[in-house]
C-alpha cells in the first residue's frame, strides 16, 4: 500500500478534530481526518446535540401543560415517543452530513477507519482489523475523545442499565429512572424524562448536585427540581444495582442509612474516560494520566509532532472548547502571530434542564479562596 503524505493528520472527526483539520486546510496545509465511526463525533451525534433535540420536546412539553400561567388552554395533550427519537436522530444527521460537507469544501480527505501512531510522523488506518491506508505527515493531532466511565458493579448493559447513548434511544416511555450522577448529564437526562411524565430519582456522591457550579445556584436548581417532582439523594452512593426482569432495585448507601429504590431504567452518567487505548502511544513520550493525555498550553504532547485536543486531554468536557483547542494548537503550528493559549477557567458551560443553568468563570467559593 502506497504511502500517502500530508501536512497534517487529525486522528478523530469531532467538535475537536473536524474544525483542526479546516483551519489547516484555511491555512494552506494538506490536511487528512481519519474518523473510525461518524463524523461530528460524540457531541454531534450521540451528546450535546441530539440531547438539545430532545430536551427541547420536553421543555415544549412542559409549557404545554403550564399553558395556564400564558393565558392559553389546551385538552388532551399528548406525545409520540417514537416521533421524538426520531427527530432528535434527524437533527444529528443532518449536522453529521453538513460536517461531511464542510471537510469536502475545504478539501479536506476522510479516511474511514481507526488511525494508530505507526512510528514517527506516521499513522496506520484500519477498518475491522484489515489494512485501509498509511499515512504520513510531519504533525499529528489526537483528537479521539472520551466515553462514558463505568463503576464496578455498577455496569451498563443497555437493556435496563443505560448509558447516555441508550438514554437517547428509549423504546418506550419508563414509568421510573434511577439516574446516578448529577453533573450535566445526568441532570439532563433526570429533566428530560421527569418533563415527559417519569417518576425521576437522581443519586450523586457528593454533598450536591451540578457540583461544578455555585453553591447557591445547586440549591436553587435542586428546589426547583424537587417542586417538579424529582426525588434528590445527595452525599449518597449506589452500591448495587439488583436486575429483575423489567426493573432494577439499587442499594443507596448515605452514611450508615441504607434504603433501596427500584426503578424500571437506570441512567449511569458518572463521568467519562479519556479514549487513549489502542493509539500506539507505547515507546512515545507521550504521557497518559488518570485515561488523559499530558499536553502544554499549546496542546503538543511530550513526543515532537505529535498534538492531543478536545476531552481526550481532560476537563472541562465541552466541545466548544475541544474547537478552540483544534484551531489554538494548528495555529500554532502554522505561525499565526495573533495565536494564544486557553485559559480554560474561562471557558462558558451550560446544562440545559429545566430550568436552564450557566456559567463562566470562577464560582463565589473559590474567588474567594483566591
Amino acid at each position: 500500500m502506497a504511502e500517502k503524505t500530508f501536512d497534517l493528520i487529525v486522528v478523530g472527526g469531532g467538535p475537536g478534530g473536524y474544525v483542526a483539520a479546516i483551519r489547516a486546510a484555511q491555512l494552506g496545509m494538506k490536511t487528512a481526518v481519519v474518523e473510525r465511526e461518524h463524523l461530528g463525533g460524540i457531541c454531534l451525534n450521540w451528546g450535546c446535540i441530539p440531547t438539545k433535540a430532545l430536551l427541547r420536546t420536553s421543555e415544549i412539553n412542559h409549557l404545554l401543560h403550564h399553558l395556564d400561567q400564558y393565558g392559553f388552554t389546551a385538552k388532551e395533550v399528548s406525545f409520540d415517543l417514537k416521533k421524538i427519537v426520531e427527530r432528535s436522530r434527524k437533527v444529528a444527521k443532518q449536522l453529521s452530513d453538513g460536517v461531511k460537507f464542510l471537510l469536502r469544501k475545504n478539501k479536506v480527505e476522510v479516511f474511514d477507519g481507526f488511525g494508530k501512531l505507526a512510528g514517527k510522523g506516521k499513522v496506520a488506518v484500519t477498518k475491522d482489523g484489515k489494512p485501509v491506508a498509511d499515512l504520513a505527515a510531519k504533525h499529528i493531532i489526537l483528537a479521539t475523545g472520551a466515553r462514558a466511565r463505568a463503576l464496578p458493579g455498577l455496569e451498563p448493559d443497555g437493556k435496563l442499565i443505560w448509558t447516555y447513548k441508550e438514554a437517547m434511544l428509549p423504546d418506550r416511555m419508563p414509568k421510573s429512572l434511577l439516574v446516578v450522577g448529577s453533573g450535566a448529564i445526568g441532570i439532563e437526562f433526570a429533566s428530560f424524562y421527569r418533563n415527559l411524565g417519569a417518576e425521576v430519582t437522581v443519586v450523586e456522591v457528593l454533598d450536591r448536585i451540578l457540583p461544578v457550579e455555585d453553591e447557591e445556584i445547586s440549591a436553587f436548581a435542586r428546589k426547583s427540581f424537587e417542586k417538579q417532582g424529582m426525588v434528590i439523594h445527595t452525599s449518597t452512593q449506589v452500591k448495587e444495582l439488583k436486575k429483575a426482569a423489567d426493573s432494577v432495585t439499587a442499594t443507596l448507601v448515605a452514611g450508615d442509612k441504607t434504603s433501596t429504590v427500584t426503578a424500571d431504567r437506570v441512567v449511569l452518567a458518572v463521568g467519562i474516560l479519556g479514549n487513549v487505548e489502542n493509539l500506539g502511544l507505547e515507546g512515545t513520550k507521550v504521557r497518559v494520566e488518570k485515561s488523559h493525555i499530558i499536553v502544554d498550553p499549546w496542546l503538543a504532547t511530550g513526543e515532537p509532532g505529535v498534538y492531543a485536543i478536545g476531552d481526550v486531554v481532560g476537563p472541562p468536557w465541552l466541545a466548544h472548547k475541544a474547537s478552540h483547542e483544534g484551531v489554538i494548537c494548528v495555529e500554532h503550528i502554522a505561525g499565526v502571530a495573533t495565536a494564544h493559549p486557553l485559559d480554560v477557567s474561562n471557558v462558558p458551560g451550560c446544562t440545559y434542564c429545566t430550568p436552564q443553568v450557566a456559567s463562566v468563570g470562577l464560582t463565589e467559593k473559590k474567588a474567594k479562596e483566591q
